[in-house]
């Protein structure tokens, strides 16, 4: 199976429009025809859904990678555990080969990747420097 419990996906027809706002979290995997369940009481097959978020398991062929001072590289071919990278801001001649645990060690980023950092209420009074009250 492609997907696990907790990844992000979004809910699409066989045309690849996408037919439910939102994205959903899969919650249970059984082993039927219709294996996903995302949490809203509705089981999809897995070609009805695709990954909402971009991780580092579902790196691809042409993703952009880049390093923490915003120089740029593509990837050009994918394995298992690492991947082959093109040269800094030269998409067309490759560079070497990273493990993507190294990637991460590095600093670097998958492009269209947004960093969320989970606080709680006191982290986030501690870090503006007085009470909070959430408001909707």
């Amino acid at each position: 199976m492609m997907f696990k419990v907790g990844d992000k996906v979004k809910y699409i027809n066989s045309d690849g429009f996408f037919i439910l706002n939102g994205i959903y979290t899969i919650t249970k995997i059984d082993n039927s025809n219709v294996p996903y369940n995302l949490g809203n009481g509705d089981w999809v097959r897995e070609s009805s859904i695709v990954l909402a978020e971009k991780t580092w398991d579902t790196l691809e062929v042409g993703d952009i990678i880049v390093e923490k001072g915003g120089d740029t590289s593509m990837v050009i071919d994918v394995f298992p555990n690492s991947f082959v990278r093109s040269w800094w801001g030269n998409f067309n001649e490759s560079y070497g080969i990273y493990s993507k645990k190294e990637a991460q060690k590095n600093g670097w980023r998958i492009k269209g990747i947004e960093t969320v950092k989970e606080m709680t209420l006191e982290d986030v009074e501690k870090l503006v420097g007085s009470k909070v009250k959430i408001i909707k």
